[in-house]
């Protein structure tokens, strides 16, 4: 019997390595992950004249999230409004020089949707948004924080190849 826990997760992930490989990044996981809140780190090495080698390499630190269940989440007015445990939240604000996201994929209540392979094609239902931890605060709550994610912040290749360059 499917867990449908690990395969929300294992559906994140194989989301986050497909668009990051189309972004020309790289990844690798965290063995860390239960310790300091991150599933992932991204990397992809851009051009830079100001360096001596002309190169930089832009960092990204990833927390993944999957959801179905609209008990944890609500789209209205173009926000996102996701339930995260406290301890997950404050994890993810504490402080180092790599930038910090939490990327929360949304899947379709009902499982039969969730993928879909036919012939020419493989569909993953619904999409993946971000969320920079540069600007967020910690929370006083035992229990859970609302975290506000704009509709327009999907994780896509364009969006991606975007956090890369703002990030160097």
């Amino acid at each position: 019997m499917m867990d449908k826990n690990l395969t929300e997760e294992d559906l994140s992930i194989a989301y986050l390595i497909a668009v990051t490989t189309m972004a020309g990044g790289t990844y690798s996981s965290n063995a860390n992950r239960d310790q300091d809140g991150f599933d992932f780190f991204l990397r992809k090495r851009l051009e830079d004249k100001t360096t001596p080698f002309g190169v930089i390499d832009s960092n990204l630190k990833i927390s993944l999230k999957a959801t179905a269940s609209k008990d944890i989440y609500s789209i209205k007015d173009g926000i996102i409004t996701y339930r995260l445990k406290s301890k997950n939240h404050n994890d993810l604000l504490i402080g180092d020089k790599i930038a910090k996201y939490l990327f929360l994929l949304i899947l379709p209540e009902d499982i039969k949707d969730w993928v879909n392979v036919e012939v020419d094609q493989l569909i993953l239902r619904k999409s993946m948004y971000f969320i920079s931890y540069r600007d967020l605060k910690y929370s006083e709550s035992r229990y859970s924080v609302n975290v506000r994610i704009p509709v327009e912040n999907q994780v896509t290749v364009e969006n991606l190849c975007k956090l890369f360059e703002e990030e160097k």
